[in-house]
């Protein structure tokens, strides 16, 4: 049932949610206490990030449920309106919706609810943020340049796009990848991944998880995830031809150190990388953090050496997120050109569809990084912000050029 608000309630609840703004420090908003339990550091859960000047406003939902063995204690991040929602049963977000709505949330296989926002849209001004971001550039799949004398190393984006959840198993505060069991997890991205399938012409979906490895503390430590728990989630990919994406949030650790830790895991056939510079910083929550792009470069020759050294066949993903300008420093010298290295660099952040637009043309301005990943946000009813608004479609995703091999849900 629907409740009418004043209008200065309203106002004040849009001035308090607002996805943009120039800050990029906040205030603290401790989380709840938790008892004690498994840990390799312990400290008070970080702020929530501010929005960028150029991107839509972007945090983690990085709250852990303590009362699961296994989770690092102090290695979330909680956003305020989270702090009283700790609890709360997870559920879509209750949205008005038209039977033309409802049809596209059940074809992607997401959060029902939404509204078909593709429909009956008035002519695009050539410059918004929008036309911008569907207007083409040189595909970086199909126009990939072949070598033609040497024997092409496969890649697992060669013939596929990528959709996968993103989260911690031991939190479904931190994304939808903690909120079920991982059958059901699978079972979830399999049937969203069939929806890509629907509307990515000639190639193929292959679903997958993109698992936080290690969290950024308040004091920049970071805590490891359980890796027996991890390895099940490894397994059970590795046995039905999935991907994991194991990403890592830095903290003061220097991005070769981050990359070293993961590296034993490449072995594993369904095992590839990501590292969040977001928070690569002294004061993770409060301050957004950056790398440079001889870090990059200097971790997917590390990468690369490993590949070749164990004797492991194919290509791997390297995945470095992006929703803020400083994330990266220097990032026209980000190389793309490694043999044994695919990397994406994947869109982040949240809001309205304009938001994402204007989010994604920045990243899509940086053209020595051709293959591109895109990142949406759920919405959830115990959340008034930190989500998409409204969700943008798979067709809607697969319109953006260039076109992501990679696409995420948090």
């Amino acid at each position: 049932m629907g409740l009418r608000l004043p209008l200065v309630v309203l106002l004040a609840t849009v001035l308090t949610y607002g996805c943009a703004t120039a800050q990029d420090v906040t205030t603290d908003h401790p989380a709840p206490p938790a008892p004690p339990v498994e840990k390799e550091t312990q400290s008070q859960p970080p702020t929530p990030v501010p929005p960028p000047p150029e991107a839509p406003a972007k945090s983690r939902d990085t709250t852990a449920s303590s009362a699961v063995p296994g989770i690092i204690a102090g290695a979330q991040s909680v956003r305020p309106e989270d702090a009283g929602a700790l609890a709360v049963e997870v559920g879509a977000s209750p949205v008005e919706k038209g039977a033309a709505g409802e049809s596209a949330a059940a074809a992607a296989g997401v959060q029902a609810g939404q509204p078909a926002h593709n429909v009956e849209q008035p002519p695009l001004a050539p410059d918004s943020p929008k036309a911008l971001a569907l207007r083409p550039v040189p595909d970086a799949v199909s126009e990939r340049p072949q070598d033609t004398e040497a024997p092409v190393i496969p890649s697992v984006i060669d013939n596929a796009d990528l959709v996968c959840f993103y989260g911690h198993p031991y939190s479904r505060y931190m994304g939808i990848l903690g909120e079920a069991p991982l059958p059901e997890t699978a079972a979830k991205v399999e049937k969203v991944a069939a929806a890509y399938d629907a509307v990515n012409g000639e190639r193929s979906t292959i679903a997958g998880f993109e698992i936080i490895y290690a969290t950024a503390n308040a004091d920049a430590t970071v805590g490891i995830i359980n890796k027996e728990r991890l390895q099940q989630y490894i397994d059970y990919a590795d046995a039905r031809n999935m991907v994991v994406i194991l990403d890592h949030q830095l903290g003061k650790l220097s991005v070769t150190d981050a990359v070293k830790s993961m590296l034993p895991y490449l072995r594993h056939k369904s095992v590839h990388l990501a590292i969040d510079p977001e928070w690569s910083t002294d004061k993770p929550g409060k301050v957004i953090g950056s790398v440079t792009a001889v870090q990059i470069n200097k971790a997917q020759q590390l990468i690369q050496d490993y590949l070749v050294e164990h004797d492991i066949s194919g290509k791997k993903l390297f995945v470095v997120h992006q929703f803020n300008w400083r994330m990266i420093q220097n990032r026209q010298d980000v190389r793309a050109d490694f043999e044994r290295v695919s990397l994406i660099h994947n869109a982040d952040g949240y809001g309205s569809p304009q938001d994402k637009y204007r989010s994604w043309n920045y990243n899509k301005a940086a053209l020595n990084m051709p293959l591109k990943g895109f990142k949406l946000f759920y919405p959830k009813s115990w959340k008034d912000a930190g989500y998409d608004k409204p969700l943008l479609t798979p067709a809607e995703v697969m319109q953006l050029r260039p076109r992501p091999v990679l696409v995420m849900y948090q």
